[in-house]
């Protein structure tokens, strides 16, 4: 099955799950969630220090705009991880920060696409737990005690009017509670391809990839998708698998530098899984998918903007790719 095929299936069923009408974003009007949350219109309903339930307009509105903004913001940043991660080819074993920027450009994408889902992880400061409780109690009589930390914003599916805003636990760290949130949102975006466009070659094989990029996330007893933030803490902090100097041996790493590139989204090789990767290998194909379902799901955004190349995402990530000669196809 050609990938570009598994590709627009893959972005076919989370269309689905889009921010209503982010397809009609083009320059947003908001810079972030955060930003919509002070200057925003919605209405309060509940409101403690644990959850926040918001009623926000039927349709694309202002939020619409700030999520849309932050998933340009995110995709730039997992691009721009990537073009300049490439180490000069005399010191192809020196892959440390080449595969940390892998990583980080995963860890964007990831970002990203739960944006375009409608979910968002986001860290208040103590200056916006400030403003949200002294909105919050104009509106509801009494503050609602919010505090700096990370929380997750939802749009509901089946109500896109009901926003939540949940405080994560403060004890797996925000990277782990990413991971976790990205492994079910794949559940959900696997059920949607096969629910909404049926069973067949195309569906089957998006959904094949997805399978297999929930268990890489689960690589070593990781069951809440968290394997990549482990794989960052050994290469980055304990400079595990001979990537630092002294280096591992040539050919063991050999197989590391020929999967890194193929995140370009030409590259046809990006859905594709090793039969037995190592460990490196594992974390530099979590990036190429990550990558080519971000990518796809750029692409299906922009196509269906009413504004041709006037999209957000034609003005942001799309940009960024072409001044650096980086082709979609």
């Amino acid at each position: 099955m050609p990938s570009e095929v598994a590709k627009q299936a893959f972005a076919d069923g989370l269309r689905h799950q889009w921010v209503n009408g982010i397809n009609g974003v083009q320059v947003p009007a908001f810079r972030s969630i955060e930003d919509w949350l002070v200057r925003g219109a919605y209405v309060w309903k509940t409101a403690t220090a644990a959850k926040i339930s918001l009623t926000v307009p039927l349709g694309r509105g202002a939020l619409t705009d700030a999520i849309a903004s932050e998933v340009s913001r995110l995709s730039c940043a997992s691009y721009e991880s990537l073009l300049d991660a490439s180490p000069p080819a005399a010191r192809n074993r020196a892959l440390g920060w080449q595969l940390i920027r892998h990583y980080y450009a995963a860890f964007f994408a990831a970002h990203a696409l739960l944006r375009v889902g409608g979910i968002s992880l986001n860290f208040f400061s103590g200056d916006i737990a400030a403003t949200l409780n002294k909105l919050g109690g104009q509106y509801l009589g009494v503050s609602p005690g919010i505090t700096r930390g990370l929380y997750c914003f939802r749009r509901g599916i089946s109500d896109p009017t009901d926003v939540t805003l949940e405080r994560l636990s403060a004890g797996g760290g925000t990277h782990e509670d990413m991971w976790s949130i990205l492994n079910a949102f794949l559940k959900d975006v696997e059920v949607s391809i096969i629910s909404n466009l049926g069973q067949n070659p195309a569906t089957l094989a998006a959904v094949d990839v997805s399978t297999k990029l929930r268990a890489q996330l689960c690589n070593q007893g990781r069951n809440n998708g968290a394997w990549p933030s482990l794989m960052r803490n050994s290469i980055n902090y304990k400079h595990d698998f001979g990537v630092w100097y002294p280096y591992g041996s040539a050919k063991a790493l050999k197989a590391t530098t020929s999967i890194l590139p193929r995140w370009h989204p030409a590259d046809v090789r990006g859905f594709d899984f090793s039969s037995n990767p190592d460990e490196l290998v594992s974390l530099g194909e979590v990036c190429n998918v990550l990558s080519h379902m971000l990518t796809a799901t750029l692409k299906d955004i922009s196509n269906r903007s009413p504004t041709a190349r006037s999209c957000f995402v034609d003005q942001g990530p799309f940009k960024l790719l072409k001044s650096n000669q980086i082709g979609l196809t």
